[in-house]
């Protein structure tokens, strides 16, 4: 099992963590830290040895648990299985290579219900990084989910892989929502977006829907943001060229995955906040000058670079 984890301090202030009993936050943090814990989010162990483990009664145990049960941060099959729902959120594989080997974890754990909802997250985590991923990922877990199984094929790419995740939704949708116009263009790949009833997006779970969402990047009306919110840097002139439009995409899946972007709008409202923040260094907005007095000011491209956006977001280039 993973010696070294991931353990967020956001989630002092997130809500749920908040309304937990002792109990409740003991039990989730021995989960999040526990030796057995795997890098999925999966605890092989029974809750008599949780209980051992904490000192705690069976009392405290079923008051902690319920409450993680409830606000669906944590499920429990008797046969001895824990899964922590959103480990997988903060604990995102690093490269294919790491998704390869997840298969070995099935063979320590119980056979039971669990293993299908556990399976699902997996290959939601997988989605999420890109196609390298889903193919690294060994069948067993997409059998269990019975995924991308159908009609004798083979797994399919990343454009029928969405597909799945929202089936459940599009059967509600009607006739004239399921077939497109002939009297309108068809949309940008880019651009594209599915218009779901409220009743089908309901059906969707955050999570399916932050990947539906990073999967169409709304290219055009980000440089719009960016031209509305950071006048001063250069102007995006072109951005026809296919590594743009791959890093931009890039970025906004990866976000949309990270902050579980609920709809186009949340997305947008988060590059809103990210350009109004680079708007807060005079490094990038060029208004510092090295030592023979000159200065050097960001522009699209420069900020959406993996390596760049990353050091902005950790605020490598602004002054406490």
């Amino acid at each position: 099992m993973a010696r070294y984890r991931k353990i967020d301090v956001r989630m002092w202030n997130d809500a749920k963590v908040a309304k937990l009993s002792d109990e409740g936050k003991l039990i989730f943090f021995f989960l999040l830290t526990a030796p057995q814990t795997t890098m999925i989010g999966a605890v092989p162990i029974d809750k008599y040895t949780v209980c051992r483990y904490l000192n705690m009664d069976a009392k405290r145990y079923d008051i902690g648990y319920q409450q993680l049960k409830n606000m669906g941060m944590v499920e429990y099959d008797e046969r001895g299985l824990f899964f922590i729902r959103n480990f997988l959120k903060y604990n995102p594989p690093d490269n294919p290579k790491v998704v390869s080997g997840w298969s070995s974890f099935l063979d320590v754990f119980p056979e039971c219900e669990l293993l299908e909802t556990i399976a699902k997250s997996v290959i939601t985590a997988c989605l999420a990084r890109g196609d390298k991923y889903i193919d690294a990922l060994g069948k067993e877990y997409k059998e269990l989910a019975g995924y991308g199984i159908g009609n004798g094929m083979a797994f399919q790419r990343t454009e029928n892989r969405e597909q799945e995740l929202i089936n459940v939704a599009t059967q509600h949708m009607s006739a004239e929502e399921k077939t497109p116009s002939a009297d309108l263009p068809p949309e940008p790949p880019q651009e594209e977006t599915l218009t779901l009833n409220s009743d089908a997006s309901a059906e969707l779970t955050p999570v399916q829907r932050a990947v539906r969402v990073g999967k169409h990047c709304p290219q055009q009306k980000i440089i719009d943001l960016y031209h509305e919110v950071l006048p001063a840097l250069p102007r995006v002139r072109i951005w026809n060229t296919a590594k743009r439009k791959q890093m931009m995409a890039a970025r906004w899946r990866e976000m949309a995955s990270d902050q579980e972007f609920q709809s186009e709008a949340e997305g947008l409202d988060f590059f809103r906040r990210f350009f109004e923040f680079v708007s807060h260094s005079p490094f990038l907005m060029g208004q510092s000058k090295n030592a023979d007095g000159r200065s050097w000011c960001a522009d699209l491209e420069w900020l959406l670079k993996a390596e760049n956006f990353t050091k902005v977001c950790e605020r490598k280039y602004h002054r406490d």
